[in-house]
């Protein structure tokens, strides 16, 4: 029973956590999980996922999203995840938060959502999902260019369903 108990956070220790997280700071931040360690379960989530392993790879990038909630690449990669696993919904989920994470200044996570949308049989959804993000990002940026083109040529083969 000891060894649980010692996993139960103190009064102390709560407080600190709560407090820090009113003032801004992320739960890594709070508790002193450092960018490196981050980076090096990133980096495992990562291989997980480009091996197949896409279970193993969401429990890994929701725990860097409840470390770093703030870090667009950490929801891209569980929502990946849970795309991957068929989890359609969820991936939505995850696809918002990563464009909250970036201001949505980014209209990939749009895209992403969009073809969930589609594998869930919500056409109409997609349609206002890739319009919207058409309305996003930044023309210098070529990534965004690119992700402009994709929606674009997407739009135009869904509105040719009609």
């Amino acid at each position: 029973m000891a060894e649980a108990e010692s996993l139960l956070l103190t009064n102390e220790q709560l407080q600190k956590l709560v407090a820090g997280l009113m003032d801004g700071q992320t739960v890594s931040q709070v508790t002193g999980v450092s960018e490196e360690t981050l980076e090096t379960l990133y980096a495992l989530a990562h291989g997980l996922y480009t091996s197949g392993s896409f279970h193993d790879a969401q429990v890994v990038f929701q725990s860097l999203c409840v470390y770093n909630p703030n870090e667009y690449r950490f929801w891209m990669g569980l929502a990946g995840s849970r795309q991957a696993l068929e989890q359609y919904q969820a991936a939505i989920d995850a696809y918002q938060m990563a464009a909250v994470a970036t201001a949505l200044s980014n209209p990939e996570p749009f895209l992403f959502a969009a073809r969930c949308l589609m594998k869930m049989g919500r056409k109409n959804d997609a349609v206002i999902a890739i319009k919207a993000l058409l309305k996003l990002g930044d023309a210098a940026d070529p990534r965004h260019v690119q992700c402009h083109e994709k929606a674009k040529a997407l739009l135009s083969l869904l509105e040719k369903e009609d």
